[in-house]
């Protein structure tokens, strides 16, 4: 960003719309990415200035809210929490989190890849078990993390 004329977030608000296509192409960055870099360091502007945190929904938000399936009472909110370059035999997700409807939170913790592996099968029993209590119940979660991390699990045990 910096070679893009970009060292502060109002500097990178400065850019014209009308440029951004420019300056993305100058510096070798995707269009749509110098434009959400935009968009996020106008929202944390408005934030320092008004005080509140800003926010600005996503083209096409309302119509993937509206997708959505509805509420039951078994759905989890999953969180993982990890160390992408973690030392050797230690635990390269060391936490599991989760949140319920009923707002009770479980987690399961790992200090090395025993513990990660022992963490990874007790959260697959106890949501099983939920299942079983709650089989409309869905899993809910931030990003392409959490999906990854099972899928390296998934192949590892």
């Amino acid at each position: 960003l910096r070679a893009a004329g970009c060292a502060t977030m109002h500097g990178l608000v400065s850019i014209p719309p009308s440029e951004i296509a420019k300056r993305a192409t100058s510096i070798g960055m995707a269009e749509s990415t110098l434009r959400r870099l935009r968009l996020q360091a106008l929202l944390q502007c408005r934030t320092q200035h008004q005080g509140r945190v800003a926010s600005q929904l996503l083209p096409g938000a309302v119509a993937a809210m509206a997708s959505l399936p509805g509420e039951d009472a078994g759905d989890v909110f999953l969180d993982l929490e990890g160390m992408p370059l973690a030392p050797v035999l230690s635990a390269r997700e060391y936490l599991i989190g989760i949140y319920t409807r009923d707002g009770s939170y479980f987690d399961w913790w790992a200090h090395t890849e025993e513990d990660e592996q022992q963490a990874f099968r007790d959260f697959l029993a106890f949501l099983w078990d939920r299942r079983k209590q709650f089989p409309g119940l869905r899993v809910y979660h931030y990003g392409h993390y959490e999906a990854a991390a099972f899928r390296r699990f998934a192949l590892n045990s």
